[in-house]
């Protein structure tokens, strides 16, 4: 079978770098345009509730919890590496080697959404996606990306592990 445009969804996790490899591949056998799209998704920064800290009601007047300092420290570092631009800036990096031109795309909302109505406006034969990407508890909560995007995409999903 050959495509014309291949997308990548690329979020810098491990399986979005070997979804990335196996599309460039596909795309330089069948001569592809290849974008690859990075979702920014706002709610990603959720604080888990392991890593929250308790507010006693007699130091600010409200009893909750917030996020203990280490892990703002540690969402903002994370939040920073995963900015639209650092993550396709990773995704040219792992391109240049065999200077293939490739489109960029930030799309932004949730990714399973964003993913297949990209792909469907866009005319794409072909999805290529990691099984898992960076939001391993979101996961859990609400089904994976990868899984959404397989039903409800209009073109082949080609998933990889």
């Amino acid at each position: 079978m050959v495509f014309s445009q291949i997308l990548v969804a690329f979020d810098g996790s491990e399986d979005s770098v070997l979804a990335l490899q196996k599309a460039k591949e596909l795309a330089f056998e069948c001569k592809s345009n290849l974008t690859i799209a990075y979702v920014h998704d706002e709610n990603y920064a959720a604080p888990l509730a392991s890593e929250q800290t308790v507010i006693p009601a007699h130091s600010h007047g409200f009893v909750g919890t917030a996020p203990s300092p280490n892990r703002m420290e540690r969402e903002a570092s994370k939040q920073m590496d995963h900015t639209p631009e650092k993550v396709l800036e990773k995704a040219r990096n792992l391109l240049e080697s065999i200077q293939y031109n490739a489109d960029y795309e930030t799309l932004y909302g949730n990714p399973a959404k964003e993913i297949c109505d990209f792909a469907n406006n866009m005319k794409v034969d072909l999805i290529v996606i990691g099984s898992r990407g960076l939001g391993k508890i979101k996961k859990m909560m609400m089904g994976s990306v990868s899984n959404k995007v397989t039903n409800n995409a209009h073109c082949p999903v080609l998933v990889i592990k």
